[in-house]
């Protein structure tokens, strides 16, 4: 703590029970000294140099044409004051959780899990339940208490940026840039789940025992400290980023009555880290079961789980803008000749665009495990792309939706072929082998009841798979060798559907007085009401059609008086 736990409670930041409820529990409160911090839990960070150089040199001599261009500088980016105070106001001692469970073993009156199975519901919401939940009190806590902390070594987001252009003027006022630029960012934020519950599979095949249960269930699982704590997650500054891209530009200034730019982007960027909670998490070691790691350290773990192509980031982007006169008015293609009434009712019109060609990824799903053993060896199918080669029609929900068979996921056996209903996925051809199945895959006998199907094998469509223990007994559990990173297809990205869209304004300026204008726009937002593709499923592949990527046309009437 940076702070005495006394002057916490002076403040009403905690209160005393709180305290010793934790201590209760195990946890131990000291100060940021003993812990070997720094006074303020974290390492200034005072000296950061960001140089920045760039030039342009005409090979043909000044104001002949070719220009290029390149550049470098170093940005550095200050850390956010919510960083340090939003995850650390609901960590203990400043709040908690309070409860009364009967089916875990922390808080049952014997002390084993699912107590409820032996006696009878003794509180019954909004009858006896009041009070049942006491904060008051020094021992209400349960074992499993959280904390978000900081890294002390916590310098700011660095980006180191190069980028070289070619410049070359062209005819009728136009002119031609292509660039590369590349940029590495380091210093990303990612969280550390060092306390992270590994999965019961892994339990099982490294201690050949199944789950304990009891007081501290809920917890058992947690390789760093499984008395105490639950999630312990830090906040470290370890991620980093490449970005490569190929830019090309051809603009056109206006003159004569027209402007217009295209731009295209050909980005790879790929990332580790650098979005909080939301991804680049990075999970122990301790996590993965026996044999599955090649490399255990931090940045190998890091490596494995979390470095892949941004999906954030478009490999295609093509933008297209510009400004026309419409040829209508005094001194225009037609009604050129018009009088004063006239002009001002059909000239002097403009009309501006914009729009956008844009790709999109996609992850398909990594969670199943047929073809892998529980050694974690063995072979799976592979990716086959289709696109809009394939129409399929899907019955399955009762309602048939059209679509295409965008890649070779997996589609459940009974959803193929199904003795008792005829909502069926249809349009998948004879031989049609996915990418990847779950390891039980045969439903065995099916019965048919009230139009429903049952598989005989109740490990039907699950990744189930037998654990052999130490006590010569057999456990069922879901394979799951590691967190992160080890599906074959954890890392996998495709593309979906391109996708294209602009939007369209008419719009006039009527000048009443040298510092007053009158404006009239007409906008339309998806001028062509394009519906646009959306990314197919990631587990079946299906790109349905009942669904759209854009948004429907929408038009708007303005009017804007400046002075």
């Amino acid at each position: 703590m940076g702070t005495p736990l006394s002057t916490l409670i002076a403040k009403g930041y905690t209160t005393q029970a709180l305290i010793t409820n934790l201590q209760n529990l195990g946890v131990v409160f000291e100060t940021a000294q003993a812990a070997g911090l720094p006074p303020h839990l974290i390492y200034g960070n005072n000296a950061i140099f960001d140089p920045r150089i760039g030039f342009a040199y005409a090979p043909l001599g000044a104001g002949r044409g070719t220009v290029l261009r390149a550049s470098f500088g170093r940005y550095s980016y200050p850390i956010p004051l919510r960083n340090f105070y939003a995850t650390a106001k609901t960590n203990a001692p400043f709040s908690a959780v309070y409860s009364q469970s009967y089916t875990t073993g922390a808080q049952s009156p014997d002390g084993l899990n699912n107590y409820m199975l032996r006696a009878p519901q003794s509180v019954i919401a909004g009858q006896n339940s009041s009070g049942v939940v006491n904060s008051a009190t020094v021992n209400s806590l349960t074992p499993g208490v959280t904390e978000f902390v900081l890294n002390p070594h916590y310098p700011p987001n660095m980006v180191n940026q190069l980028n070289g252009t070619v410049e070359q003027p062209l005819k009728f006022g136009s002119v031609l840039r292509v660039s590369y630029v590349f940029q590495r960012a380091t210093n990303l934020d990612q969280q550390y789940m060092f306390n992270n519950a590994m999965s019961t599979y892994v339990w099982d095949v490294s201690t050949g025992t199944t789950p304990p249960g009891g007081t501290y269930s809920a917890v058992a699982l947690n390789p760093y400290n499984n008395k105490t704590y639950g999630g312990l997650i830090r906040d470290d500054r370890n991620g980093y980023a490449n970005y490569n891209a190929l830019q090309a530009n051809y603009q056109r200034l206006y003159k004569n009555g027209y402007a217009f730019q295209i731009s295209y982007v050909f980005a790879r960027s790929m990332r580790v880290g650098g979005n909080a909670f939301r991804d680049g998490l990075i999970y122990p070691a301790a996590d993965y079961a026996p044999g599955i790691l090649k490399d255990s350290s931090y940045d190998g773990l890091n490596r494995l789980q979390n470095y892949m192509i941004d999906t954030a980031t478009p490999l295609h982007h093509l933008g297209f803008n510009g400004l026309v006169d419409l040829p209508f008015g005094r001194g225009k293609k037609f009604l050129g000749n018009s009088n004063r009434l006239v002009n001002e009712l059909v000239g002097g019109f403009q009309i501006a665009y914009s729009g956008s060609v844009v790709s999109q990824y996609f992850q398909p799903t990594a969670t199943n495990w047929g073809g892998v053993n529980p050694q974690g060896t063995g072979t799976m199918g592979s990716v086959e792309i289709y696109k809009h080669k394939r129409k399929v029609t899907d019955c399955t929900s009762g309602t048939c939706l059209a679509g295409y068979q965008w890649f070779n996921g997996y589609i459940a056996p009974l959803s193929l072929s199904n003795p008792c209903t005829a909502n069926v996925v249809s349009g998948i051809p004879a031989g049609y082998q996915p990418y990847q199945t779950p390891v039980n895959i045969d439903p065995g006998t099916v019965t048919c009841s009230g139009g429903s199907a049952k598989a005989s094998n109740t490990n039907y469509g699950t990744n189930n798979v037998p654990v052999a223990l130490a006590n010569k007994t057999t456990a069922t559990v879901a394979y799951s060798p590691g967190p992160a990173g080890v599906n074959p297809f954890s890392k996998t990205v495709l593309l979906g559907p391109m996708n294209w869209n602009a939007d369209i304004s008419i719009f006039k300026v009527f000048p009443i007085t040298e510092k007053v204008n009158f404006r009239v726009n007409m906008d339309a937002f998806n001028a062509f009401n394009i519906q646009g593709s959306i990314n197919p499923s990631a587990t079946s592949g299906i790109e349905y059609l009942n669904s759209s990527y854009w948004t429907p046309r929408q038009i708007q009437l303005t009017a804007r008086l400046t002075f």
